[in-house]
This record gives structure tokens, sequence and C-alpha cells, in this order.
């Protein structure tokens, strides 16, 4: 069984590891209930690492089942992060602003808050459970994710949850729920497929996406679909008939949209 550890940067450039009982986390002056035999608290409270200067490195121990919101928020030392497999939830803005650079999310995990991990600026891979289903506002924003496996039990993506990272092709489940601004400002972006849903009228923004050449609609219904580059083409696919209708941003050419 995992008991979960600590581990702290010194001045003198040295580091020191604890053991998950040796933390004496504390709350309002009151001490959290842990000892060496595991954990007798099932959570990590709100902001209990907030902006620790110090922390290089978190392993949470098996046992605990929620993290709290702002829990290692700014500890922009952090760097390495385990997650227990009886974790159920995280809150938002949890790991925001830390150093990571990987993270595997435990199955089990169902929702991803608000900038669980926004602007983890060195994070480059994460490992989505199939147990997810939601992925809320900016949950990865400003990362380094280039490559991003979605799992098909997602039903929403929160608005800005991938906006301004690497990411290079996104390919959905048909019926996700999808934040128009869920890609915005994704540089290295080159090809989307879109999702089907049941919703009869989509608005999509790709502004900043300078290098998308190939965005890819399956839904015979109304799209907008704003600031593509004059290079990117629109795909119809699956087209039997003419009711279909997708508007491009006033810079748009019609010349862009094709029929597949």
């Amino acid at each position: 069984m995992n008991k979960g550890y600590a581990i702290f940067l010194n001045d003198d450039g040295s580091e020191t590891k604890l053991s998950w009982n040796e933390l004496k986390l504390e709350e309002n002056g009151k001490k959290y209930e842990y000892d060496a035999n595991g954990i007798k608290d099932t959570s990590v409270k709100e902001e209990t690492f907030e902006d620790n200067e110090r922390l290089k490195e978190i392993c949470i121990p098996e046992g605990v089942e929620y993290i709290g919101w702002m829990a290692f928020w700014e500890c922009e030392q952090l760097e390495k992060v385990i997650l227990p497999p009886t974790l159920k939830e995280i809150g938002g803005d949890a790991f925001a602003f830390t150093a990571i650079k990987e993270i595997v999310i435990p199955r089990g995990i169902e929702r991803l808050e608000d900038n669980t991990f926004g602007d983890c600026r060195q994070l480059e891979k994460v490992v989505l459970p199939s147990t997810l289903k939601v992925l809320g506002n900016a949950v990865f924003r400003k990362t380094a994710i280039e490559k991003i496996d979605i799992p098909s039990s997602v039903t929403k993506i929160g608005s800005k949850c991938f906006s301004r990272t690497k990411v290079k092709e996104v390919i959905l489940s048909e019926n996700v729920e999808l934040g128009g601004t869920a890609f915005y400002g994704c540089k290295q972006l080159e090809k989307i497929t879109l999702p089907l849903n049941k919703a009869s009228y989509e608005e999509f923004d790709f502004g900043g996406c300078d290098s998308l050449k190939e965005v890819i609609v399956n839904e015979e219904k109304a799209y907008l679909i704003k600031d593509v580059p004059e290079a990117c083409t629109v795909q119809v696919k699956n087209h039997h008939s003419d009711g279909y209708a997708i508007f491009l941003n006033d810079d748009g050419d019609r010349d862009q949209i094709k029929l597949v």
C-alpha cells in the first residue's frame, strides 16, 4: 500500500523527504489525522500546499479520495505528482501554475474541474481514464501538451479547455459537447474533427490557430466557424443533401467549404 511522501527543496540545494504522516498538515490550527499505518483523513484540504516554494514532489497516499480547491496552486517547484487509485475528485485550480511534467489521472475520476492544471507550462503528457465524463473550462490551458487521447466516455469539454496548448490534431467522440473556444489559440493545431451532438447550431472560434489546415464536420446542421486561416478547408462529410449551413468569419471565403 502506498503510504505517501513529499520531497522539499532546502536552501543549500539538498532535498528533504518526509513520509505523509510526518508532514503534520494543519488547517485552521487543527492537525490532520494521519498515522504511520495509513491515512485517516480522506482528503487533502483546500489550499493545503498553496504557494509552497519548496515542494518538489508529492505522492498522495492510498485512501485519499478528494483533493481540494487550490490544494497545490502555484507550487512553482512542484515537478512530480503521483495520484492514488482511491482518488474520486480533484477540485478546481488544484495544480494550476505548477511545474509538473506529466500526470496520470486514476480510473474512477469522472470530472476535472475548471483550471485544474491550467498554466502548467511544462506539462507535456496526460493520461486520462476511461471513467472521465467532463473536462471543465481551461483544464489544460497554457500547457505544453502536444498529443491528447480523449476517452470516448467524455461527454463535455469546456471553453478554453486546451486553449494555447501545442496540440496538433484532435479527434473527438461523436456526442461530446464542445465549448466553442476549447482550442482557441492552439498555434500548432493542424486538423480537428468536430463532434456530432444533438445541438442544431454550433459556434466555434479558432482564433490564433495559425497552422489549422482542415476542419471536418459530419452533421448537416448550422455551424459558425470563426477565424479559420485562409488556407484552411472546411469539409462537410457524409453530405447527402443541401440541408447544411456553414458560416465562416467575415474574412472567410465560401470556396474554403468542400463537400465530401
